[in-house]
């Protein structure tokens, strides 16, 4: 068995709070480590808070010493260079960047996963250094990649269509829940979170950063055209960073619990009574996988990414019509127990389609 190497960009580990991509990155590599055929090695190109941690976790983490507030320059002069990744680490069989800059290599394989091409196809919901660092990135991978792994078939329709990269290069590898949400949290662990974010006994759970794609004007409308009885005493809870979404005026039994660190989130979710997701558009959303894990009925958008992982495994919704979203918040309360076990049932064969294991097998595979 011939055993490959393997170098993988941790720069969108280096800060907080990990978003998508960073959990492709954990979940990633939490199936290669365990896998006997390569050899992993690591390389960070942003050298920001988190990178002593980081150094401790994965260990022969090869960092340059570059400043964090020379980085952005720094990364520019090495792209606009030309500066093979082999300048700042050991050459491998193949090098994978996340969302970041992909460097051209000598040697290995450069493989660029995308997780979302937003900034690219909807710039009216970004703030305007998104998009331009996303056009960076998007540079360097159409120059440097061999290979671009999409994490959804709608991501890579928008990566053709709009990035204009050729279809032939593009790999669709879904990835799933990472290993934290496995577990099932005990009641210690439920009491504990219920606590500490003062949870009410019934709540409806949004988890994602506040920003104009994730629909929350519509959400709060939705939620505020609600009765007193259709509303049944339950609270709508929304987790995650503030974001960019600053003029929103937040209704009645509406409450921000703000960024919830990872260890805390299966626990969250197991006390909701429901996720809703109703994105304007998304590359994939981990917050639908991580509620069907967890036994949480989910409702979310019919379109891009959400219906292509949610099937009929949630209520689907039309999120630019508030009444139509309301129609779905009716529906997710007024759940039955019989009607919820379904969802939970469904959910549950539903992600048998998503994991890490099989993208990690499909990069592998690639390398051949």
């Amino acid at each position: 068995m011939k055993i490959r190497s393997l170098i993988i960009d941790l720069s969108p580990l280096t800060s907080l709070p990990v978003t998508g991509i960073g959990k492709i990155l954990v979940g990633l590599i939490e199936e290669l480590k365990d896998r006997n055929d390569v050899r992993l090695s690591y390389i960070a190109l942003v050298a920001r808070g988190l990178l002593p941690q980081l150094r401790s976790r994965y260990p022969g983490l090869h960092a340059p010493a570059i400043p964090a507030r020379f980085s952005k320059s720094a990364l520019r002069l090495i792209q606009s260079l030309g500066i093979p990744i082999e300048a700042f680490c050991p050459k491998a069989d193949g090098v994978v960047s996340a969302d970041w800059l992909c460097l051209p290599s000598r040697r290995g394989k450069s493989i660029a996963i995308v997780a979302d091409a937003t900034p690219l196809t909807n710039p009216q919901w970004q703030r305007k250094e998104n998009i331009d660092l996303f056009a960076r990135r998007l540079a360097s991978i159409k120059r440097n990649a061999d290979l671009v792994v999409a994490i959804s078939q709608s991501t890579r329709r928008d990566l053709i269509q709009s990035a204009k990269i050729d279809a032939e290069r593009i790999m669709v590898a879904y990835p799933g829940v990472t290993k934290i949400f496995l577990k099932k949290p005990i009641q210690k662990d439920l009491s504990g979170v219920k606590k500490k974010y003062r949870l009410p006994a019934e709540f409806l759970l949004f988890v994602g950063t506040q920003e104009p794609r994730k629909n929350l004007k519509n959400i709060f409308a939705a939620w505020s055209a609600l009765g007193k009885f259709e509303k049944k005493e339950t609270q709508l809870i929304l987790a995650g960073q503030k974001g960019w979404a600053h003029s929103l005026t937040v209704p009645s039994q509406i409450r921000k619990i703000g960024f919830v660190a990872d260890a805390d989130l299966p626990a969250i979710y197991s006390l909701a009574r429901g996720l809703i997701y109703p994105s304007l558009k998304e590359g994939f959303g981990f917050p639908i996988l991580e509620a069907f894990q967890m036994g949480v009925p989910v409702l979310t958008s019919d379109r891009s990414s959400m219906k292509e992982i949610a099937g009929d495994a949630a209520i689907l919704v039309i999120p630019d019509s508030v009444d139509d979203l309301k129609l779905g918040l009716v529906r997710l309360l007024a759940l039955s127990q019989a009607q919820r076990e379904d969802f939970i049932r469904a959910g549950k064969k539903r992600l048998r389609g998503f994991s890490f294991r099989t993208m990690a097998e499909k990069i592998m595979r690639s390398m051949k």
